[in-house]
């Protein structure tokens, strides 16, 4: 493994002109939070919670409750769909806060102001570029803002890769006893083996099998699959209950193959999704409202370009609509802790009204793709400005 390991560390240094020291590999980017979470609770006894934002995935707050720690949400900023440094709840016992990149969406002014306020409470910044690979929000220098950053290669990412993930630590960063836990501990992680291994190497036929079978089928069989440990989940039962389906373990040679293989494409992937995204900023002007740091100069290669409807009833239209053309629009992160959680009140999810701005990006939220041909765009954007175009919208 050693070979295409050390490969993948020094390839995501050079992409994001950092010591490949500093990365560590992981079998998914959730476990990656899991142990940084679980070392700033083992380094400091005062550390009780973590701040982080409902719109995102479960996957995303698990790490916090697995380690024992408390998450404590803050309201989003419309513009970035990431915290709103402005209204941060960074109260007593708060050890880290979460910078969640949206769909890619990374705001270097935003994350600053985010990291400073972090900072000034003793709280060491988390930066979940898990929709960026290898994009990371950075200071006026060019150096890294955040005391860690987590990037995924898993399924539904930036990258054609299943499996995978990295961190990198800062060594500046904040909390040095705790990042020194946590590098001792990714350091020291075992690669996947046995039946996490072999599902792994199966993952994609199966789902290729599963997508092209009737429904029912498909969910009976997905089911049977997962049951008897033959599918990896992208999101577990556990997942969804609070939990982690394994302990962290690192990827092994095939998985960071996969990955080292999928870098090479990278520029070629993000270049044709800025196109994408150009497109998409064109086509819409100011006829339907969008996040607006997805306008930024320069344009960046997002993983999924979001509209914001009125009501979570004409966001279905418009996902509708955009099906009906054969591409696959999407709800990210509707409804929140996305796909949903079994028992809301064990995540301490906030009551719907707390966190106004979240709430009303949550029930609009329409994700559309941008790993596509560039004249898909044209029919997409129209299908959208049918539903959501208004006079006041120009």
């Amino acid at each position: 493994m050693e070979d295409e390991a050390v490969r993948l560390t020094h390839g995501l240094a050079e992409a994001t002109r950092t010591s490949p020291e500093d990365w560590y590999l992981v079998y998914k980017a959730r476990y990656a939070m899991e142990v940084v979470f679980e070392a700033l609770a083992a380094s400091d006894p005062s550390v009780r919670s973590v701040v982080t934002q409902p719109f995102t995935c479960c996957t995303a707050v698990d790490p916090i409750l697995v380690a024992g720690l408390v998450p404590v949400y803050g309201d989003i900023d419309a513009d970035t769909v990431s915290l709103d440094p402005a209204v941060l709840p960074l109260g007593e016992g708060v050890g880290a806060v979460v910078l969640q990149h949206s769909f890619g969406i990374i705001d270097d002014a935003s994350s600053r102001e985010l990291v400073e306020r972090a900072h000034g409470v003793g709280a060491l910044v988390l930066e979940d570029s898990a929709h960026c690979a290898t994009r990371m929000a950075l200071t006026d220098q060019g150096r890294p803002v955040a005391d860690v950053s987590v990037h995924s290669f898993g399924a539904e990412k930036m990258l054609r890769t299943s499996f995978g993930g990295a961190v990198w630590i800062n060594p500046r960063g904040r909390r040095p006893q705790a990042l020194s836990i946590a590098r001792e501990r990714l350091a020291a992680l075992e690669p996947v083996c046995g039946g996490v291994a072999r599902a792994a190497r199966l993952y994609l036929n199966e789902n290729r099998v599963l997508n092209r079978l009737p429904r029912k089928a498909a969910v009976f069989l997905r089911r049977s699959l997962v049951a008897a440990r033959l599918l990896e989940p992208a999101v577990a039962d556990k997942e969804m209950a609070g939990g982690l389906l394994h302990g962290p373990m690192a990827p092994d040679r095939w998985i960071c193959a996969q990955v080292n293989n999928e870098l090479k494409r990278a520029p070629q992937n993000m270049g044709s999704r800025r196109e994408v995204v150009s497109a998409f900023i064109e086509a819409f002007g100011g006829s339907v409202p969008y996040p607006a740091a997805q306008g930024s100069d320069p344009v960046q290669p997002l993983l999924r370009f979001s509209v914001v409807a009125p009501s979570t009833e004409t966001s279905r239209e418009v996902i509708r609509r955009v099906r009906e053309l054969g591409y696959l629009a999407e709800d990210w992160y509707r409804p929140s802790l996305y796909p949903g959680v079994v028992d809301p009140g064990a995540y301490g999810l906030p009551a719907v009204g707390t966190l106004p701005v979240c709430d009303r990006v949550t029930a609009g939220i329409v994700n559309l793709p941008t790993e596509v041909p560039i004249d898909a765009v044209a029919p997409m954007a129209e299908a959208v400005k049918q539903v959501l175009w208004t006079p006041s919208n120009m």
